[in-house]
C-alpha cells in the first residue's frame, strides 16, 4: 500500500484492503483479492469545501483464478473536515441528497434514457457499491480520459453546447422519472434558499447572506471599471434573500425538473479526442445542492458562470436553442410531448430568473 502524508494527518484508516475488497467484489460481482492500492487527494486541500475527494488506484486479482493483477480506478467522496462545513451540509441534507442521487435517481434516469434512445448518453460518473455510511464511491473519470476545462478562461461555444445538451438530458430524464415516481421530488424541494418558519433562523440566514454580499461588493468596488457592478450588488442586497427564496420555488403552472443546482465549470468534466484535441463528451459531478424547480435556474446559473465573455454576450440565444432542441428530442423519445413548453416560454422563464436585473 502506498500512502502519503497530507498536512498533519494521513488518509482515513477505513480506506483499507478490507474496504476496497468489499467495494470491488460487489461491483464486479465476483470474489476478488486486493493486492495493493495507492491513494492521493483528488483535489488540493481547501479546493472543495463541501467534501473531501480521494483518488485510489486498486490492484486486485480474481480470487478463483488468481490470474495476474488488474487495476481499478475510483474516487472516494467523504464529508468535509471543517466542522462548520459539516454543519452547513447537514442542515441542507446535502451529502444524503447526493448519495441518493448517485445510488437511486441517476441509475433510474439512465435506465429511462436507455429504454427511450438508441444511443446512450451517460450524464454523470457511475456510482459503485459502498459498505459504509456517509461515503460515496465513484468511477474515476480522469482515468477514462475526462478532465476539467480551464475555469479562469471561461468555456468556449463548443464546451457550452455540450454542457447545455447534457443539462437538457438530465432535466428531461427527471421529468420522465416524475411520471413514474413523483415522490422523489419531495427530497429535493429545499436547498440553499428555503422558507424558514422560525423567524430567528430566517433573520440569521438573511443577515449571513447580506454580510457576504456587502463584503463582495466592497471587494468588487476596488476593481477598476467594475464600480457599477458593486453599486448594483449593494442595491440588490437588502431584498436578495427574499427574492431568491421566491425565485427557487417550483411553479404550479410551469414545468419543474430536478436541477443540478451547482452547474458550473468545476462540476463538469470533458473528454477530448486524443487525435484532434476537440471536445467530444461531458459528465456532471457534485449533486449536493440539487433541487426540484424550474429548469431556468440551472440555465441561468450555467450561462452566467461558465462561458467566456464572447459566448456569454453573443451566443446566449444559440445556447438556449441547443438546450431546448435537446430537451424536446428527449421529451419526444420519452413520450412527454404534452409536458413540453414552447421555446418562447423557456426564454421568458429564463429572463424571469435573471434576478440581478
Amino acid at each position: 500500500m502506498d500512502i502519503e502524508e497530507n498536512g498533519d494527518s494521513t488518509f482515513p484508516s477505513w480506506i483499507s484492503f478490507e474496504f476496497l475488497t468489499k467495494v470491488l467484489s460487489e461491483e464486479l460481482k465476483k470474489d476478488v483479492s486486493v493486492t495493493n492500492f495507492e491513494i492521493e487527494r483528488a483535489v488540493p486541500k481547501g479546493e472543495n469545501y463541501l467534501s473531501i475527494l480521494y483518488r485510489v488506484m486498486v490492484e486486485y486479482k480474481d480470487s478463483a483464478t488468481r490470474n495476474h493483477a488488474e487495476k481499478y480506478f475510483i474516487i472516494i467522496k467523504t464529508l468535509p473536515e471543517s466542522e462548520l462545513m459539516k454543519k452547513i451540509l447537514t442542515e441542507m441534507d446535502g451529502f444524503q441528497k447526493e448519495l441518493y442521487m448517485y445510488t437511486n435517481i441517476l441509475p433510474e434516469m439512465h435506465r429511462i434514457i436507455k429504454s427511450a434512445k438508441e444511443k446512450i448518453q451517460q450524464i454523470s460518473a457511475r456510482c459503485l457499491p459502498c459498505p459504509i455510511e456517509n461515503v460515496i464511491v465513484l468511477e474515476d473519470l480522469k482515468h477514462l480520459g475526462f478532465q476539467m476545462a480551464m475555469r479562469k478562461e471561461g468555456l468556449d461555444l463548443e464546451h457550452c453546447k455540450l454542457a447545455v445538451r447534457n443539462l437538457a438530458r438530465f432535466h428531461a430524464a427527471s421529468m420522465a422519472l416524475y411520471k413514474i415516481d413523483p415522490s422523489f421530488a419531495d427530497k429535493y424541494k429545499e436547498g440553499l434558499f428555503k422558507e424558514c418558519e422560525d423567524e430567528k433562523e430566517k433573520k440569521k440566514s438573511q443577515k449571513d447572506m447580506e454580510d457576504m454580499l456587502y463584503n463582495l461588493a466592497a471587494t468588487v468596488e476596488k476593481w477598476e471599471g467594475y464600480e457599477k457592478y458593486a453599486q448594483k450588488l449593494k442595491e440588490s442586497t437588502p431584498t436578495m434573500f427574499e427574492r431568491m427564496t421566491e425565485i427557487v420555488k417550483p411553479k404550479n403552472n410551469y414545468i419543474n425538473v430536478l436541477n443540478h443546482g451547482d452547474c458550473w465549470t468545476n462540476n463538469m468534466l470533458f473528454y477530448y479526442c486524443p487525435k484532434t484535441g476537440k471536445v467530444e463528451d461531458i459528465r456532471f459531478v457534485d449533486f449536493q445542492i440539487s433541487r426540484y424547480s424550474s429548469p431556468a435556474l440551472d440555465l441561468q446559473y450555467l450561462l452566467c458562470n461558465c462561458p467566456n465573455d464572447e459566448v456569454r454576450f453573443q451566443h446566449k440565444d444559440t445556447l438556449l436553442e441547443e438546450y431546448y432542441f435537446e430537451l424536446a428530442d428527449y421529451c419526444k423519445a420519452m413520450h412527454l410531448e404534452s409536458d413540453l413548453i414552447s421555446f418562447e416560454q423557456l426564454k421568458d422563464e429564463f429572463e424571469e430568473k435573471n434576478y440581478l436585473d
